[in-house]
Order: C-alpha cells, then sequence, then structure tokens
C-alpha cells in the first residue's frame, strides 16, 4: 500500500529537514510512499482545496502546532476527510503552548513530532500513521468504466496482467478487468497481504494452500496453481515463509 504524505512548514530550512528525516525513517522501515511538501500560503490554498479529494488528496498531513493556518487546515480536514492522518510538529514549542490547550488536540492528531532529528521518534510516528490508514482504507478504489468500485483486499484472490489491463480474481465475486497494467496497481496492495510472485501476478497469501516445490508453484484453497517466477524463486519463497508467519 503506498502512502501519500505532505509535509508543510513556513520555514524551507525546517521543512528540508523534516522532509529528509520522514523519507529516512520510511526507507528503514521499508515503506512505499509519496512524498509532498508545502511552503507558504499559496501552497496551503492549493493544498486546502485538495481535501476531501480521493485522486488528489494526502493520507497523511506533517503541520506546525503552533500556526493558525495549519489549525484552519486540520479543521477543514476533519470536516472533510475524517480519515486522515494529523501529525503536528511542535519542535521549539514551548509545553504546553496555548495552541494545544485551545485547539490542537480537538482535531484529533495521531501524533506529535517533539524532534524531527531524533530517528526512533519519527519512524514511530511514521509507523503509527501508516498503520492507522491502513485500517481505516482496507479496500482498492478503482475506477471501472465510469464507476467507482471498492475492492475490500481481503476478497481478492490474486491479479493478473493481461497486457495492458489486469484482470482481478475475488473469492465469492465476479472477476474484474482493471484497464492498467499491474505494475500501476503492485504499490497500492499492503505489502503484508500480496505477494508479487511473478511478473504478471500478484497473489493474497491468505489464498495459498501450499507451495509446490517441485514445480514452483503456489496451490491456492480453490486448487488453481500460480507460477512462481524462476529468476527469483528462491527470494519470492523465503519472503512468502516470512510472511506466513506474520499472518
Amino acid at each position: 500500500m503506498s502512502i501519500k504524505i505532505v509535509i508543510c512548514s513556513n520555514n524551507a530550512e525546517a521543512l528540508v529537514r523534516r522532509k529528509a528525516a520522514v523519507a529516512k525513517a520510511a526507507g528503514a522501515l521499508g515503506m512505499k510512499l509519496g512524498l509532498s511538501v508545502c511552503c507558504g500560503s499559496r501552497d496551503m490554498n492549493i493544498l486546502s482545496g485538495l481535501v476531501g479529494d480521493r485522486e488528489r488528496g494526502f493520507d497523511v498531513y506533517v503541520l506546525e502546532g503552533n500556526n493558525s493556518d495549519h489549525a484552519e487546515l486540520a479543521a477543514r480536514l476533519r470536516e472533510r476527510n475524517a480519515l486522515a492522518s494529523i501529525i503536528f510538529g511542535v519542535e521549539g514549542v514551548r509545553l504546553p503552548h496555548p495552541a494545544m490547550n485551545r485547539g490542537m488536540f480537538r482535531f484529533r492528531p495521531s501524533s506529535l513530532i517533539a524532534d524531527f532529528s531524533n530517528a526512533e521518534q519519527v519512524r514511530e510516528v511514521l509507523s503509527y500513521c501508516c498503520a492507522e490508514q491502513r485500517r481505516c482504507k482496507p479496500w482498492l478504489v478503482l475506477k471501472i468504466g465510469r464507476d467507482i468500485v471498492k475492492v475490500r483486499y481481503e476478497e481478492i484472490i490474486y491479479l493478473l496482467n493481461q497486457g495492458r489491463d489486469t484482470e482481478i480474481v475475488r473469492s465469492g465475486a465476479p472477476r474484474l478487468i482493471y484497464h492498467q497494467p499491474l505494475k500501476e496497481l503492485l504499490p497500492l496492495l499492503p505489502e503484508e497481504l500480496f505477494l508479487h510472485c511473478h511478473k504478471s501476478i500478484a497473489v493474497n497469501l491468505k489464498f495459498i494452500d501450499n507451495l509446490d516445490v517441485g514445480r514452483h508453484e503456489f496451490v491456492l484453497i480453490n486448487g488453481e496453481r500460480l507460477q512462481i517466477s524462476n529468476s527469483y524463486y528462491k527470494e519470492i519463497t523465503t519472503l512468502y515463509k516470512l510472511l506466513c508467519r506474520n499472518l
């Protein structure tokens, strides 16, 4: 699953430092994320207009804890997009700060970061927010034709690349054809649930019955068999065993 994060600050130096800290934490956690920055009133106005937009909005907002414009954005987020995670940066803020007493916590922030140079603190907060987003959004949102379709991750058995399209095979529901290749969907899938076992196949671990070592195939609980890439067979099977322990 890809997480979209935006970091906001009126201080360009702080913005660069915070972006680097978040990127480093994401790398340490092995996470895929889209990272953007927002600096100044013009950017804030644009960002405010994206609140509630499923296509262009963000999952996690890193805001200043003592900034009135950021408080307004947090209020708008809670009015229009209750699923977004909010992190308040409170570096250099003397605690307790009036903004925290009278306003900050009414926006239900996921966490605070008091020191962006503290790698462990940033990593813990980022990990928590991303887990929060996975719990809040247990589905894949796709535009198929003129319709917006929500597909729960847990009902997807596997995804199969078919030229320029992807076939989505589901449990107890008709198959779907999404008019984009598999590589476009891979960043949207939870890494702890789906395994990219072949260049044209991603399979849900919960639907794998066993591993056929002799034929280099996964045997699914419905009896179907999926080919495992010969080139990366050892790496894929090792990852499969590791992920299965965490299910």
